[in-house]
């Protein structure tokens, strides 16, 4: 969904996009200046740069919050503003830019309810929601340090989870979710180290489950206990 953004060019969920010989867009490095013309990226052919949000390439871009004054001059990455032909320097656009996790949820109960209350029941859930996971998380990792590496590694871990919990509330959206996909992707080493181990033992214990055949004797006691006259 497509709603009123405030496109900050400084960070954010911002993102620089160009159309692949297949149609589909794909994040790229930006160039020094994009040109843009009454709100319209200016097309230079294949290959062009496009502002994006959420690694969706924007439509217009305008300059004011209720988008009725279409952008015309350069946004420079670099920098991180925009600058229009009079030398005026934005460091935010307007755009309709797609949405999603809390903001879409944000958008969808603040429409479906009176006055503000879509936004702050969205925004009490998160906080709840937040807090509470960094709580249980933080005890997880404080129980595996310790047990890896003893007592003594338990500060370090909590001075390095709160500094991970400051680097994900600046970092960009994008790159949050990136560090996230490859903390979890290091977790499946250890993990298939410790399935290959344990594969032995695994085997012994099926063998000896289908060898005792409990299911036999669990039918027997539920026919007695069924055989039992009612009292």
């Amino acid at each position: 969904a497509r709603i009123p953004t405030e496109i900050t060019l400084g960070g954010g969920d911002l993102s620089y996009t160009t159309q692949s010989e297949t149609g589909r867009w794909v994040s790229t490095n930006p160039p020094p200046e994009i040109e843009i013309q009454n709100g319209m990226h200016v097309d230079n052919g294949m290959g062009s740069v496009h502002v994006s949000w959420h690694e969706t390439a924007l439509d217009t871009l305008f300059v004011d919050e209720a988008m009725t004054q279409p952008f015309t001059g350069e946004v420079k990455p670099a920098e991180g503003d925009a600058v229009t032909p009079s030398g005026q320097t934005h460091t935010s656009l307007w755009a309709h830019a797609p949405d999603s996790g809390a903001p879409l949820t944000m958008e969808a109960f603040s429409r479906g309810l009176p006055g503000e209350w879509g936004n702050f029941i969205v925004l009490i859930s998160t906080i709840l929601f937040a807090v509470s996971t960094a709580i249980s998380w933080s005890y997880y990792g404080d129980r595996c340090a310790n047990y890896l590496f003893g007592p003594k590694a338990i500060l370090p871990y909590k001075f390095i989870y709160v500094v991970m919990h400051f680097m994900g509330a600046v970092a960009p959206l994008a790159v949050v979710w990136a560090m996230g996909d490859i903390a979890l992707s290091i977790v499946i080493i250890p993990n298939l180290i410790a399935l290959i181990l344990l594969a032995p033992q695994v085997a012994e214990m099926s063998r000896s489950y289908f060898e005792r055949r409990p299911w036999e004797e669990n039918a027997r006691v539920h026919q007695a206990l069924k055989a039992r006259p009612k009292v």
